[in-house]
């Protein structure tokens, strides 16, 4: 059916059209207009793309809007014929009719791990109430405790959501190496040795501003609890590699060894402990990054060099790339700081040199 449709209009028209030359034609402009990337013509046409695949599993879009770029596309593709001058032998089709789908869609397509707005927005205030409620108790050994597991959670989904970071081991980009003038940093988080995926980020106000009241409350933190609790270090599960206790979390109390354990804060402890308010993975601010910064039609080649998203060849920090730091970071503070102050986020301080 869809053969004999085209042998009458190329017939009529003088066109040479297939089925698979209008289908890359729009596969290829759907993927180029404002807030739309692969990922978008991946999902509208349901084609796969090398270069989209890994994104994919990062993003979720609203099928409402993917209508809309849909409807964007066979706009212009009738706008364009509209101007052509027809040749000889040949007519202007005088009317295209275009149909809009009236339904009310509120489903996505896409990533299950992107938590909503208000998802996140309740997890922000939850963790910001633990900590102040923390700092409110009277002085104890269990009132420090309770500071510092509340004070390195909100510190690790701060990073979080403001950086993309990938999470793999250590939710705090101590593998980076940071310029706390600027604010870039040199990330190599899911690497090889040969450093290949590693990748300059640009580290918002808020996150450098957090990471430097961390870097004072872990030294206030470690001071205190190596003089209330001896022996700490040996408590840890792999002291050589821990040592001297860095971002420790204490968990329950061992009645056996009649202490509290202290273990390497990772992902997996940080997401357990959030189930009851947020039951996602801790990975999941990457889903919510990409799939946001992408609708508030953020460029495509800024929301890959954020993300870590690029194949060889796309190098966003290589020596013949194209595309500036400068200009990354500019963008996202348009894009990616509004959206951290709509969610709440603010930089907190925690242990001082007086409790």
């Amino acid at each position: 059916m869809l053969s004999g449709f085209f042998s009458r209009v190329n017939g009529q028209y003088a066109t040479r059209l297939t089925a698979n030359r209008i289908s890359d034609y729009i596969f290829d402009e759907i993927s180029q207009q404002n807030g739309a990337d692969l990922t978008a013509a991946m999902y509208i046409i349901g084609r796969e793309h090398f270069l989209g695949r890994n994104p994919s599993f990062y993003t979720s879009l609203s099928v409402k809007d993917l209508q809309a770029l849909y409807m964007e596309v066979c706009k212009d593709i009738r706008e364009r014929h509209m101007r052509e001058r027809p040749r000889v032998n040949q007519q202007r089709i005088n009317e295209i009719p275009l149909y809009c789908s009236t339904t009310n869609h509120t489903d996505y397509v896409g990533s299950p791990f992107r938590p909503t707005r208000q998802t996140v927005a309740n997890l922000v205030t939850e963790l910001k109430t633990s900590l102040n409620n923390a700092m409110k108790c009277d002085s104890s050994i269990l009132k420090l405790m309770r500071l510092h597991n509340n004070m390195s959670r909100y510190t690790a989904f701060l990073i979080a959501f403001c950086t993309g970071f990938r999470a793999i081991r250590d939710p705090f980009l101590s593998a980076a190496e940071i310029d706390w003038d600027s604010g870039f940093a040199v990330l190599s988080d899911k690497d090889n040795e040969d450093g290949y995926n590693s990748r300059l980020i640009w580290i918002p106000p808020v996150c450098l501003s957090q990471l430097k009241l961390f870097r004072e409350h872990q030294q206030n933190a470690l001071y205190r609890f190596s003089i209330l609790i001896p022996g700490l270090f040996s408590m840890l599960d792999r002291p050589r590699r821990d040592a001297p206790g860095r971002y420790m979390f204490f968990t329950n109390f061992d009645r056996y060894r009649n202490e509290y354990v202290a273990k390497p804060l990772g992902p997996a402890l940080l997401g357990k402990r959030m189930t009851p308010i947020y039951a996602l993975p801790f990975n999941s601010s990457r889903h919510y990054l990409r799939s946001n910064l992408l609708d508030r039609k953020c460029p495509i080649e800024v929301i890959n060099a954020f993300m870590g998203h690029f194949e060889r060849g796309e190098e966003p920090c290589g020596v013949f790339s194209g595309l500036s730091p400068l200009t990354c970071r500019d963008v996202l503070k348009g894009k990616l700081v509004p959206l951290l102050e709509a969610d709440g986020w603010e930089c907190i301080a925690g242990l001082g040199v007086q409790l």
